[in-house]
């Protein structure tokens, strides 16, 4: 089979269109039939139907824009102006802000030069006050030192005494007395005395009727105080009649009791 080949007017032998020749005379007639379709008076009026709505939108657009600008030229002027008066309202503001900030730190300033004086000055009194003061302070301080240091090591005081039995709950009851609550009272006073007679070295007159008192007031570290718990009894065949308190039992608690009784009548 033989090709065609080319002329050279871009024909192939035979007479054969080539494809750019194809494409060409289809824009032709495409062309042509534009130019047809317009000249037709159904199209012509649709065409002048689709400006008539372009124009109206365009008259619309443009009395829009023309509205705006009349609103601006009204509006924006007074938002100018009601933003240029708190722009003062702040600027005024933060000018009397500075001034007051600057009083602050000029009394801040002020106080802290005066506290520092004062408290200058105070420790040159207290110095005098605490490079000569009394030999009876420091005697009474280390009076109440001596005495914390051997409370600290003080050997406690303890009783124990059996009460009467619970033959139902199967316990008996123990009293102890301990004088734990006299040392613990006492340790504290010292340390409280000790407070106040390291004040008293400012002071510029020796109160010797206050230290005697301090003194004076020692608590009594050999006052028991007692308290009452229940111990379970072992296990045993016992007649519960027996675990009931004998009679000089019931005379131990009742001789307790009085006594008690009396203390709080003020009578002992």
């Amino acid at each position: 089979m033989k090709m065609a080949a080319l002329t050279g007017g871009g024909k192939l032998e035979g007479g054969i269109m080539t494809t750019k020749e194809v494409t060409a005379k289809k824009e032709e007639k495409l062309a042509e039939l534009l130019v047809t379709a317009e000249a037709h008076p159904m199209m012509k009026a649709i065409m002048a139907e689709r400006e008539e709505e372009i124009l109206q939108t365009r008259k619309e657009a443009a009395e829009r824009i023309e509205g705006l600008r009349e609103e601006a030229s009204r509006v924006l002027p007074e938002l100018q102006s009601e933003e240029d008066r708190a722009r003062e309202a702040v600027a005024a503001h933060d000018e009397q802000r500075k001034m007051l900030l600057a009083k602050v730190a000029a009394a801040s300033t002020a106080r802290t030069k005066e506290r520092l004086r004062i408290e200058r000055e105070t420790a040159v009194a207290e110095a005098v006050l605490l490079g000569n003061y009394p030999e009876q302070i420091v005697e009474a301080i280390q009076f109440f030192r001596d005495m914390h240091e051997k409370l600290l090591v003080k050997t406690i005081d303890k009783s124990t005494h059996a009460g009467g039995t619970n033959p139902f709950t199967m316990t008996r009851e123990m009293f102890i007395s301990s004088n734990v609550e006299s040392i613990r009272a006492c340790l504290r006073y010292c340390l409280t005395s000790i407070a106040i007679l390291e004040g008293m070295r400012l002071e510029p007159e020796l109160d010797l009727d206050r230290i005697e008192t301090l003194k004076r007031g020692i608590p009594d570290i050999g006052e028991m105080t007692e308290f009452q718990r229940d111990k379970p009894l072992p296990p045993a065949s016992v007649d519960p009649l027996r675990l009931l308190p004998s009679a000089e039992q019931e005379n131990w608690r009742l001789a307790r009791l009085t006594e008690r009784f009396k203390r709080l009548m003020g009578q002992v």
